[in-house]
């Protein structure tokens, strides 16, 4: 269901979606590399099985050998009106088989130092790219509330629980209850079945 409905409103998107039955590793290079040349230069990343050695990343562990799809946005993904570049996070990852309760899956990575003095700033960037792209697929019927939406905003260098004051108990409670979002602030995640991830 989510991949016909992607391949429906998002053709370019689907042309890069790739699959796997194996653990994801998500990582963010851009800051890392942006003051090599050009030719030389990394943006997001996403490793099958094996994380990578030279950055810190996200965990999507998939024991249970479940296939999914999983798609890296960038600046060309998602436009405004005007034909301007719309905020997005960095991907998607949904079952490759999915119905009207399985899960989707966003993720968004920032690179905080172990300061902590920007956590709060950071996480509510990262937060609103997830709304935001939760919303481009939602109002295009990609998938709907039946489907459970997991929104991870992640500081990789960081260890859990984060420093931060911007996110209450109450406030992912009313999250899930009113919308079927599950919004978590962590570094890794664990894919249960095709219905549920553990956060």
């Amino acid at each position: 269901m989510i991949k016909t409905n992607i391949t429906r409103e998002y053709p370019a998107h689907i042309a890069t979606c790739a699959y796997s039955d194996k653990s994801l590793y998500l990582a963010d290079y851009t800051q890392k590399t942006k003051t090599l040349p050009l030719a030389k230069r990394r943006g997001v990343k996403i490793f099958q099985d094996i994380p990578p050695t030279d950055i810190d990343c996200f965990t999507l562990q998939n024991d249970v050998g479940l296939q999914n799809g999983f798609i890296i946005f960038d600046h060309t993904s998602f436009t405004k009106p005007d034909g301007n570049i719309a905020s997005q996070c960095e991907c998607v990852v949904f079952p490759e088989t999915s119905t009207t309760d399985s899960w989707i899956f966003f993720a968004e990575l920032k690179y905080s130092d172990n300061t902590y003095k920007n956590n709060n700033k950071k996480l509510a960037e990262a937060i609103r790219q997830l709304y935001k792209t939760r919303t481009y697929y939602f109002q295009k019927g990609i998938f709907s509330k039946t489907n459970t939406c997991y929104l991870l905003a992640s500081l990789p260098v960081q260890a859990e629980p984060f420093a931060q004051t911007i996110v209450s108990q109450t406030d992912l409670k009313k999250l899930k209850r009113k919308h079927n979002v599950i919004l978590r602030l962590q570094n890794h995640a664990e894919i249960e079945n095709d219905k549920k991830i553990n956060v």
